[in-house]
C-alpha cells in the first residue's frame, strides 16, 4: 500500500509553516490497474510518495505488522496539526469466477482496514476523514440491461456478493458523506506486473504474441467498458476536491453506458494494432450474460473515452 501527502505551495518567501505540511493525507490500499491509474492522478495534482508498506492480504498477523507501520507514518506526517485523511481500496485479486473460500482472504484483509482507518482516525485527532471504495458494477448486475439508478444489485457469483457486503460494510460503519462507492465496469489498461487483467488486456497481450485467447463468453455478449486512466482521474479529483455535501448517494457508477459485443471488441483491438487476433470459445458459456448500462447513472465530471481512443492510450505501447 501507498501513502501520499499533499503539501500547499510555497508563498512568496517560500516558507511554509510546520503545522501545514502535511495537510492531506492519503492511504491507497491494492496498486494494481486502478490503483495506479489513482496514484498517477494524485501525483499530477501536486501529491507525493511519503511510504511505500508491504500489506499481506493473506496474512492477518503480517497485516497487523503493516498497520502499526501505517499508523507510525500517518502520526509523524500529521505531527502538530490535524490532517484530513483518506483511504482508498482498489485492492483484490479475485475475480468473477473466484470461489467463496478464494474470497475469504479479502473480505478479512477488508474488515481489518476498516479497523484501522478507526484508529487512525482517533491517533491523529482529525474530524475529516473519506473511504474511496473500488466495488464492481459488473459483479452486481451481471445478466441485467440498461442499467439506471434504480435498478436492484442481484449479484450472480460469490464475487459479486463480496462487493456488495463490502459496499452495505461501509455505508453501515461510516456516515454516508464520509464515503464514496466507484462501481466501474469491465476495466482495460496499462499492465502491472500482479495486477489482474480483463478481456481486452488479454487480447491485446496473447495478440501481440500470436497466441490465442480463450473466450469464455459468447462473442455476441454485449459489456461495458472503461479504461483505468479515466477512472483514476475521476477518483483523485474527488479525493482532492473532496467529496459533494449535497450528492444524494455515494455511489458513483464509473461505466460508458456504450455497450459493444466482444466480437466488435476484437475487431476494434485488430484496427488499433494492425493485426489479427486469434481466438476461440470455451464452451461451457460461463460468463455469458449481457450487462449493459443507461446514461443517466453517469455521475457529473465523469467522462469515459470512447472504446477505441482508451485502447489506443495504452495498445500501442509495449507492456508495463
Amino acid at each position: 500500500m501507498i501513502i501520499l501527502s499533499f503539501a500547499p505551495t510555497p508563498g512568496g518567501n517560500g516558507f511554509i509553516p510546520k503545522s501545514r505540511v502535511h495537510e492531506h493525507l492519503v492511504l491507497v490500499f491494492g496498486m494494481g490497474m486502478i490503483g495506479h491509474a489513482i496514484v498517477d492522478a494524485l501525483y499530477r495534482l501536486g501529491f507525493q510518495c511519503e511510504a511505500d508498506i508491504g500489506y499481506a492480504w493473506d496474512a492477518a498477523e503480517q497485516r497487523k505488522l503493516a498497520a502499526r507501520r501505517v499508523e507510525v507514518v500517518c502520526r509523524g506526517l500529521a505531527e502538530d496539526c490535524q490532517a484530513r485523511l483518506s483511504v482508498v481500496w482498489s485492492a483484490g485479486k479475485a475475480g468473477f469466477h473466484s470461489t467463496t473460500p478464494e474470497l475469504e482472504p479479502e473480505t478479512a484483509a477488508f474488515e481489518d482496514v476498516l479497523g484501522l482507518i478507526r484508529e487512525i482516525r482517533e491517533a491523529m485527532r482529525t474530524p475529516a476523514v473519506d473511504v474511496h471504495f473500488t466495488s464492481s458494477a459488473g459483479g452486481l448486475f451481471e445478466g441485467q440491461e440498461a442499467v439506471n439508478l434504480s435498478s436492484r444489485p442481484v449479484p450472480l457469483r460469490p464475487y459479486g456478493a463480496m462487493k456488495l457486503h463490502q459496499e452495505h460494510m461501509l455505508m453501515e460503519r461510516l456516515p454516508r458523506n464520509e464515503i464514496a462507492i466507484y462501481r466501474p465496469s469491465s476495466v482495460y489498461g496499462p499492465y502491472f506486473r500482479g495486477s489482474r487483467h480483463g478481456l481486452i488486456n488479454h487480447l491485446v497481450s496473447n495478440g501481440r504474441r500470436g497466441r490465442v485467447t480463450v473466450l469464455d463468453a459468447h462473442v455476441m455478449a454485449l459489456r461495458d467498458y472503461v479504461y483505468s486512466g479515466d477512472i483514476g482521474r475521476y477518483i483523485a479529483r474527488q479525493i482532492h476536491f473532496g467529496l459533494d455535501p449535497g450528492r444524494e448517494s455515494p455511489v458513483h457508477f464509473l461505466v460508458s453506458s456504450r455497450c459493444a459485443s466482444i466480437l466488435e471488441v476484437v475487431g476494434r483491438i485488430e484496427r488499433v494494432l494492425k493485426l489479427k487476433i486469434p481466438f476461440r470459445l470455451d464452451e461451457n458459456f460461463g460468463n455469458h450474460r449481457n450487462i449493459t448500462f443507461g446514461e443517466r447513472v453517469l455521475p457529473v465530471g465523469w467522462h469515459p473515452s470512447p472504446l477505441e481512443v482508451g485502447i489506443r492510450q495504452f495498445a500501442v505501447h509495449p507492456e508495463g
